[in-house]
C-alpha cells in the first residue's frame, strides 16, 4: 500500500464511525418438489441429479410485491450511499461519515462564527459553484447538520416507508397467495408462503466500535497490539475498496459514453468506436476482446475492412451525466480524505478538458452535430478507460469489467 493510503486509513478512525444494517429478505424462489423433479426429469430423459429447478414465488406484476421490494433496495442503497459511508471488509458494515456538515443538502467547506451579531458564516458546495451565507444561530440549529444525523434521518424516512409496504403487502397476503395458487398449479405449496410480511420491515441499525477495546491494553499488552493492527489492515482494504469503486465506476461511465457514441460499423468483424481519415490512412479505434485497439491502416483498406452503414446513435442525457458525477466522486474524495492514485489521476488530467470544453448538454450536442468531435471523444473515453482498467485498482474485477465492456454492445444506454 502506497504511503499516502496508509495515512488516509490511519484517519478513518476519527472521521468515521462503524454501521450495521440488518435485515430479512423477501422470499423470492423456492426449489421445486422432488415428485415433480422427477416427472420433469422423466420427461426430459435426463438423470434427475442433473437437474436443479426452481420456481418464483411472486409474479413481478403484484403491486404490493414491487412496492415492498423497492422500498427493501431505497434502504440498502442508502446504507451503501458513497457521499456518507466508505466500505470496510465485513459483509453488512461500512463506515459512516460523522464530522461532515451539509447545510440542507449542499456540502458545507467552512463553517466560521463570527462576533459581530453572533451570525454563522457558512461556505458551501452545490455540486457546481461555490457560495456563502450569513446564518443567525436559530437558522445554523435548523438548516446545519453533521453528516451522521443527515443520514439517520434519511435512514428513518425509508424504513418508515419499508414499514408502510410491508403492512400493505400483508394486509393483501390472502389474495395475493390464491393469484399465486392459480400461476403456478400443481408447483403451488401453501407451505411457502408462511411468513408474516410485516416482518420484512424488522430492520435494525447499530453501530459497532470498529477500534479495539482500550482495556485490552492493561489486561494483555500483545493482544491488544495483534488487535490494533488487525483493525489497520481492515481500514486499509477500506481505501482500497473505495479506490477500486472509483475506478470501476469511471470505467464504467467511460465505455458506456464511448459505446453510446460509436455508429454500429464494425473492423474485421470487432465493433468500431472511431475512424479518421488522415490522407492515406485511417486512424482506426476499435473494440477487441474487451480491449481498446488503436491502428493505423491504409484508408482504401479501411473503407473496404470497415462494414457497415454509419448510424450515429441518439445519446441519452443520463449516459453523459454518468462521466461527470463519475469524475466527482473521485474529485470529492480526493479533496475530502486525499484517496487517490497515479491510475485515477491520469485518468482525470486526460479528461478534464474535454469535461471543461462541454457540459453534459453540450457534449451531446457537438457529438450530434460534428462527426469528428463525436470521433474525438469517443476514442478519448475508451482510451481513458483501457488505461484505467489496467491499473492496480481494478485488477480483482479486471476480468468481469471486460466481459461487461464486451457484452454491454445491446445494453448500451441509447435510443434505438
Amino acid at each position: 500500500m502506497r504511503q499516502e493510503d496508509a495515512k488516509v486509513a490511519e484517519q478513518l478512525p476519527v472521521l468515521y464511525c462503524g454501521v450495521r444494517l440488518t435485515r430479512k429478505t423477501l422470499p423470492n424462489r423456492r426449489r421445486l418438489d422432488d415428485g415433480l423433479t422427477v416427472e420433469i426429469a422423466k420427461q426430459l430423459q435426463t438423470n434427475v441429479d442433473s437437474l436443479q429447478l426452481g420456481k418464483k414465488l411472486f409474479d413481478r406484476s403484484e403491486p404490493t410485491v414491487a412496492k415492498v421490494r423497492a422500498a427493501m433496495a431505497a434502504v440498502t442503497n442508502w446504507f451503501r450511499n458513497p457521499e456518507h459511508t466508505l466500505p470496510w471488509p465485513e459483509p453488512g458494515v461500512r463506515l459512516l461519515l460523522r464530522e461532515k456538515k451539509w447545510l440542507d443538502e449542499k456540502f458545507v467547506i467552512l463553517s466560521q462564527e463570527l462576533l459581530v451579531g453572533d451570525y454563522l458564516r457558512v461556505a458551501y458546495f452545490d455540486g457546481k459553484q461555490v457560495s456563502e451565507e450569513l446564518l443567525s444561530p436559530e437558522d445554523a440549529a435548523k438548516r446545519v447538520q453533521n453528516s451522521l444525523t443527515v443520514w439517520q434521518t434519511e435512514m428513518m424516512r425509508r424504513i418508515s416507508n419499508l414499514q408502510q409496504a410491508a403492512r400493505e403487502m400483508a394486509d393483501s397476503m390472502p389474495e395475493l397467495v390464491e393469484r399465486q395458487r392459480q400461476r403456478l398449479g400443481r408447483a403451488f405449496r401453501e407451505a411457502d408462503y408462511m411468513f408474516n410480511p410485516r416482518d420484512l420491515a424488522d430492520v435494525e441499525i447499530s453501530f459497532p466500535l470498529l477500534q479495539p477495546d482500550p482495556a485490552l491494553a492493561a489486561i494483555d499488552p500483545a493482544t491488544f497490539q495483534a488487535e490494533r493492527a488487525r483493525f489497520q489492515k481492515a481500514y486499509e482494504e477500506s481505501v482500497a475498496l473505495e479506490k477500486q469503486r472509483l475506478a470501476e465506476e469511471l470505467v464504467v461511465a467511460l465505455s458506456g459514453l464511448s459505446r453510446a457514441l460509436s455508429d454500429r460499423r464494425s473492423f474485421r468483424g470487432h465493433e468500431l468506436i472511431a475512424a479518421q481519415e488522415r490522407g492515406d490512412t485511417t486512424h482506426v479505434v476499435y473494440l477487441r476482446n474487451g480491449e481498446v485497439v488503436e491502428e493505423d491502416v491504409p484508408t482504401e483498406i479501411a473503407r473496404v475492412e470497415i462494414v457497415g452503414e454509419a448510424a450515429p446513435r441518439r445519446v441519452h442525457r443520463s449516459t453523459a451525466l454518468k462521466l461527470y458525477h463519475a469524475m466527482q466522486a473521485v474529485q470529492a474524495r480526493r479533496q475530502e480524505l486525499g484517496i487517490g492514485s497515479e491510475s485515477l489521476d491520469n485518468a482525470v488530467a486526460s479528461l478534464e478538458g474535454l469535461l471543461r470544453s462541454y457540459t453534459a448538454e453540450g457534449l451531446l450536442q457537438q457529438a450530434k452535430t460534428s462527426v469528428n468531435d463525436r470521433n474525438s471523444i469517443a476514442t478519448r473515453c475508451a482510451l481513458a478507460a483501457a488505461q484505467l482498467l489496467e491499473s492496480p485498482e481494478l485488477a480483482p474485477r479486471r476480468a468481469i469489467i471486460r466481459r461487461r465492456w464486451q457484452a454491454s454492445q445491446e445494453e448500451a444506454s441509447c435510443d434505438q
